[in-house]
């Protein structure tokens, strides 16, 4: 479906290869599925009135709503963090944990409405069921990258703080009880 004509050329309104009475956008790369009816051709002298063109862009399908869910492994581990240390040391704020997840399960439902809500606002006709966030952030971004066609650089970067946050935890574990293991071979405390 390439042209050599619209490949040489910018961005703009090409004669649609499948359909000689429409009008395809070439996006200066690809062809896009935005399509209008082609100008009829003026029969005689006539006199050419100047109209002006609607530019129809393909809407953004990036909200910032989907931003904070796609981070939201790095900025929930790093706010639970905190609590999780002091939560050795107090029962106090030990108990602080599950209620600091709750609030973070509740600010992540509330992204995906406001997702879903800025979604349709941009003239997308599929989005994602808010039920998808029950599995948590990747599969919403999974469903949301299904329903929509775009937004997989979000599903990549939520996977990989989530491989990269647990390597971490894996590779603090093994180190503590590696420590512990060669403590209790010598007969010393650490």
């Amino acid at each position: 479906m390439l042209e050599p004509d619209a490949v040489a050329a910018g961005e703009g309104w090409r004669a649609d290869p499948a359909d000689a009475t429409r009008e395809r956008w070439w996006d200066g790369v690809a062809w896009t599925e935005f399509t209008r009816d082609a100008p009829r051709p003026v029969e005689g002298p006539a006199r050419r009135i100047p109209v002006r063109e609607t530019f129809h862009r393909p809407p953004d399908p990036d909200t910032r709503a989907v931003a904070w869910i796609a981070w939201s492994p790095g900025w929930v581990t790093f706010g639970l963090l905190p609590l999780a240390l002091l939560g050795l040391a107090s029962a106090l704020a030990s108990l602080l944990v599950p209620v600091t997840a709750g609030l973070v399960v509740v600010v992540l439902a509330a992204l995906a409405v406001r997702d879903r809500r800025q979604l349709y606002d941009r003239g997308f006709p599929r989005r994602p069921a808010l039920a998808w966030m029950l599995l948590g952030p990747v599969g919403y971004l999974a469903a949301r990258w299904r329903a929509i066609g775009e937004g997989r650089a979000h599903l990549v970067l939520c996977v990989v703080l989530l491989v990269l946050i647990g390597g971490g935890v894996f590779l603090y574990q093994a180190i503590t009880l590696g420590i512990g293991a060669l403590a209790e071979l010598q007969g010393t405390e650490v």
